[in-house]
């Protein structure tokens, strides 16, 4: 759902930047989506939007709520397309969007994306229920403890099958209070490239990957022998990325939930593609570049 930017631009609102949401441990650092909105409105990399909310370590004021155990019941949300038509509304751009050709490898993609769907998650599609005016309810109708979705993130837009989006802060926003997210970010080369910017490097990115890391999220979370926390499937999933995709980054999405004056703090999970030459430890990148 669009914010209504025009009411957000007449607040008076400080804000800090990406740096301060990455490095800063300070609870007064915290991000609202509102400074996030502000902050990267003109900022032209990928991932300006969601870095406000990326936290490699908790701060003080979001401990107990990345802390707390929870009964290890996980689900999984795929914004995956299984037809032409839900491959164009996810990637294609531009008012003849429709009239764009899949090419045969896309066609391959899109049969790879449903086998796995079914193999792995036992779907059929992708869950073209959850959209724009629906998200929060299939969000809360899950008994889940931990939500697992998986989808196409463009500056900090969540894709969804109908053609619509979300932003990503909406979506942790709307959970239960015993429940968690973890998103998982599959980018394309329209998001992880810019090529007005020199020295980016365009590749393209399935959901092959983001496949493999939710399958390991999910299975690490049902085989817990009890009540687990978000910190520490953090922890462990981790140790598992760097060592099989270490392109990836896992970081706690922390943010206050209320754009003035509010209180309430809010803990998720962010999975996403580092970007080469920008993300200080992608390792797709030699020193200096």
């Amino acid at each position: 759902m669009l914010r209504n930017l025009s009411a957000v631009l007449l607040s008076i609102i400080i804000f800090n930047g990406p740096e301060h949401a990455l490095f800063g441990q300070n609870d007064g650092d915290i991000s609202t989506p509102c400074n996030a909105h502000l902050g990267s409105i003109t900022d032209t990399q990928p991932h300006a939007y969601e870095k406000y909310f990326e936290w490699t370590q908790v701060p003080k004021a979001a401990t107990a709520l990345a802390n707390q155990k929870l009964p290890n019941t996980v689900d999984i949300v795929a914004l995956a397309p299984v037809t032409l038509d839900e491959y164009k509304r996810l990637f294609f751009h531009g008012k003849d969007k429709d009239k764009q050709t899949v090419t045969e490898a896309q066609r391959t993609e899109i049969e790879r994306v449903r086998s796995t769907l079914k193999a792995n998650f036992g779907k059929e599609q992708g869950d073209r229920n959850f959209n724009e005016r629906t998200y929060k309810d299939v969000l809360q109708a899950k008994t889940a403890s931990f939500v697992i979705i998986v989808g196409h993130n463009e500056h900090g837009m969540l894709h969804t099958l109908d053609g619509g989006s979300l932003f990503l802060d909406d979506i942790p926003a709307s959970a239960r209070l015993n429940q968690r997210v973890i998103l998982i970010s599959c980018d394309s080369a329209s998001a992880v490239s810019n090529k007005r910017v020199a020295g980016t490097i365009t590749r393209k990115v399935t959901y092959d990957v983001a496949f493999a890391i939710a399958s390991k999220v999910s299975t690490f979370i049902k085989s817990a022998s009890g009540p687990i926390s978000l910190a520490e499937i953090q922890s462990e999933m981790t140790k598992q990325v760097e060592s099989t995709q270490r392109n990836h980054k896992i970081a706690f999405f922390i943010m206050r939930a209320a754009c003035v004056g509010g209180t309430a703090i809010i803990v998720a999970l962010i999975i996403r593609e580092l970007d080469p030459c920008k993300d200080k430890d992608s390792p797709d990148c030699s020193k200096g570049k």
